[in-house]
């Protein structure tokens, strides 16, 4: 094959660097190095996170190597809230929950029109949604279930904060 034409890479084009932090990968302003833990704090295993566990919540057992903060709460674990990244566009993301929460589509302009919520010093994209959840790989939906996130939006990822669980404990 002849190369014929050329033309400069944009910033997100240039090759990918490995071992990149999070400031890197995502391009937000974060300290350069965490900060402090309270005695109640955990860190994930990329060190750039920190937070504080609410009373009662606590680390999950065995973790998901696609999360990178996964937590429990309520009496026997049901509720659960998680920090994550993974590609698609905000419409996919939204539509792809509201699935697990058994609802149809939305359309792009109810999607258009989400609340946003500030993140790292962006906006972004806030989602509540009530319904029967079906959880990734399984067969039956749960009733009367609550789903809150912010879609983060950079480049060709998105970060995303979830909380799913009984609606009356998300409630709390």
């Amino acid at each position: 094959v002849s190369i014929t034409q050329t033309r400069e890479l944009s910033d997100d084009e240039q090759s990918p660097v490995l071992n990149a932090t999070s400031q890197q990968r995502f391009r937000f302003a974060m300290p350069s190095q965490p900060t402090q833990p309270q005695q109640s704090s955990q860190r994930s295993s990329s060190a750039r996170l920190a937070w504080d566990l609410p009373p009662g919540w606590k680390a999950a057992e065995s973790g998901s190597a696609m999360r990178e903060v996964d937590l429990r709460f309520g009496e026997s674990d049901e509720g659960e809230c998680y920090v994550t990244r993974a590609r698609g566009t905000v419409t996919d993301n939204v539509n792809r929950w509201r699935t697990q929460m058994g609802l149809e589509a939305a359309p792009q302009e109810e999607i258009d029109n989400l609340p946003l919520r500030p993140m790292f010093g962006m906006e972004a994209v806030f989602v509540q949604l009530d319904g029967d959840y079906t959880a990734f790989g399984a067969t039956d939906p749960v009733k009367d279930y609550r789903m809150m996130g912010v879609i983060l939006p950079v480049s060709d990822i998105s970060l995303f904060v979830k909380l799913v669980g009984p609606k009356d404990l998300v409630q709390e």
